[in-house]
């Protein structure tokens, strides 16, 4: 059967992804007076092959199967060669490595050889799609079209990827952090991390000793191993003052990564820093992270209540009924993120309204709360209430379910302690719940094996919910710095790693459906929206409804009979 262009190319990108690769090669023979000549821009270079975009500022032109043209943001070299220059795979499809260190010497094994380049031959392989003996590169391979600034950039970007191991890592040691803002008690995390990293050095390989133990001992099996240390950086003040603290934290002690966390209402200023200085900060305790287009370094469990508010809209919209929204706003951080969440993604554009009142800091009164939703005539009412408010609404909320004229009423599992059990019966009987987290049911079952390793280790179980996450996170890194083979210490390549994983999404404990891939920055893309519990046992309507904003249709049913927790 002949084969098709488009399956060709697939195949051929392994080679043509060397051919990418080889250009970073030819990066270390810049010649040795180029700082006299004028050093080449390497801005340009990082926009060019992360971006695809030219120093103008507008997409690279690049040329794709010999003549079809595409934007450079559609083809720039990251997307196959990762940011650590270090190469990927999908199925038998392999990216090289781009890394200078990998490219610098002739290729005489596989099946595409092939001299080591020069500054010449590489700028002659980005436009004109040819190797460093002329051969022609298979077509997936673009050809770009890049002015001499901006290949000369590009080249020595290259020679950067992946050229040292990154800081807070020494021969022996791997220097992890962990952040904590104001005065949380992080007894409950911090145990699980402690714990989990001593057992971890203790089970260090003893190198020295198999060294002497005989012939068979092979030194590149060792290097790869490094004992964690642990540096609890507790922030405090107010959060304007967090950047400075955390930027003196690094001067004395630069780190690998930050590892969990716990924050309140605020994480902005830790997720610029480690922005900044591309620093992975991996799945911390927080239910306000920043939700950012194009950061990188960043990775958290969920949206949090960003994502209940764009289930709750979600499913609001799929309702001819629900033209009149009303919301009420608890007065701090957490209130206005949900609220601010929903008004952007609830369509408004079909006669749909949006009207919000926001509590007093000072007071709550609940009968006037009650008067002024009753008077705004709301067909839905979302209440980003704390279970405090909640619980003095309740004779209101639950008179609402005896009223078939009454408003929808939605609340928010994570305002009011991340367990719908805990609301009181007769609110979870009238009210629908917007909740991120595993089902209450289904957690002693998913809970049962931290269970056993922190009863197992003496650790009082405080607060399930963190110290599953916790347990999660560090199963997680020790999973990823497996794949860090000899020196291959390299942040970008961490990242990478934790992308491609599969096989520790059965582990997590507190988030249901987590799934990793390059770019996804948030592992769980859903949230359950549970019917109130009179409804769904008449058999009116889903008990429990899984909702992936964007991606699943609202009124996806889980299941039409189970019971809400």
């Amino acid at each position: 059967m002949r084969e098709t262009e488009a399956a060709r190319i697939v195949r051929s990108s392994s080679a043509a992804a060397g051919a990418l690769a080889a250009l970073a090669a030819a990066a270390l023979l810049w010649p040795a007076n180029a700082a006299a000549a004028g050093a080449p821009d390497l801005e340009i270079g990082r926009r060019l092959y992360r971006d695809g975009i030219r120093a103008s500022g507008r997409p690279v032109k690049v040329i794709v199967a010999g003549d079809t043209e595409f934007e450079g943001t559609q083809f720039n070299c990251q997307t196959c060669h990762r940011r650590s220059g270090l190469g990927s795979f999908e199925g038998d499809v392999v990216a090289s490595m781009v890394t200078a260190a990998a490219l610098y010497e002739d290729k005489t094994s596989g099946p595409r050889k092939r001299r080591a380049y020069t500054d010449e031959t590489l700028a002659r392989a980005l436009r004109d799609g040819v190797d460093s003996d002329g051969q022609p590169f298979d077509p997936i391979m673009p050809r770009y079209e890049l002015t001499d600034v901006e290949a000369e950039g590009l080249i020595a970007y290259l020679r950067t990827l992946s050229a040292q191991v990154s800081p807070g890592v020494t021969e022996e040691q791997l220097h992890l952090a962990t952040v904590i803002t104001g005065d949380i008690d992080a007894g409950p995390m911090l145990d699980v991390l402690q714990t989990f990293f001593d057992e971890k050095n203790n089970q260090r390989r003893n190198p020295e000793g198999r060294r002497k133990a005989g012939p068979f001992y092979r030194a590149n099996v060792d290097q790869a191993y490094r004992r964690w240390e642990l540096h609890p950086w507790r922030l405090t003040g107010g959060a304007a003052s967090w950047r400075a603290q955390l930027e003196e934290h690094y001067r004395q002690q630069p780190v690998f990564a930050l590892i969990s966390g716990l924050g309140g209402d605020e994480w902005r200023p830790i997720h610029e820093f480690c922005e900044a200085h591309e620093i992975p900060c991996l799945l911390p305790n927080i239910d306000l992270p920043p939700i950012e287009t194009g950061d990188y370094y960043s990775l958290y469990f969920s949206e949090g209540l960003t994502l209940e508010a764009r289930a709750i809209a979600s499913q609001l919209s799929s309702g001819s009924h629900d033209r009149r929204v009303l919301q009420v706003v608890h007065p701090d951080a957490r209130g206005e993120t949900a609220a601010a969440a929903l008004r952007g993604a609830l369509d408004t554009r079909a006669g749909r309204s949006v009207e919000e009142i926001r509590l007093d800091r000072q007071s709550f009164d609940a009968a006037e709360l009650e008067r002024r939703i009753d008077a705004s005539d709301a067909t839905v009412v979302v209440l980003w209430l704390t279970l405090d408010e909640i619980e003095e609404l309740a004779p209101w909320i639950a008179l609402g379910r005896a009223s078939a004229a009454g408003p929808r009423i939605y609340l928010s599992s994570t305002l009011t302690g991340g367990s719908p059990s805990a609301i009181p019966e007769p609110v979870r009987q009238a009210a629908h719940i917007a909740h991120p987290f595993t089902l209450d049911d289904e957690l002693p079952s998913r809970f049962a094996r931290a269970k056993v390793w922190l009863e197992s280790r003496g650790i009082e179980i405080r607060d399930p919910r963190i110290q599953a996450q916790t347990y999660f996170v560090c199963m997680l890194l020790g999973e990823a710095l497996m794949h860090v083979k000899y020196d291959y210490f390299f942040r970008d390549y961490l990242i990478e790693s934790i992308d491609h994983m599969t096989v520790l999404s059965k582990f997590s404990i507190a988030h249901p459906s987590p799934s990793f891939g390059p770019g996804q920055r948030f592992i769980s893309k859903g949230c359950y929206v549970l019917a109130p519990a009179g409804t769904a046992a008449d058999g009116a309507e889903d008990a429990v409804t899984w909702i992936v904003p964007g991606h699943t249709a609202p009124g996806s049913p889980v299941g039409r009979n189970r019971s809400a927790p």
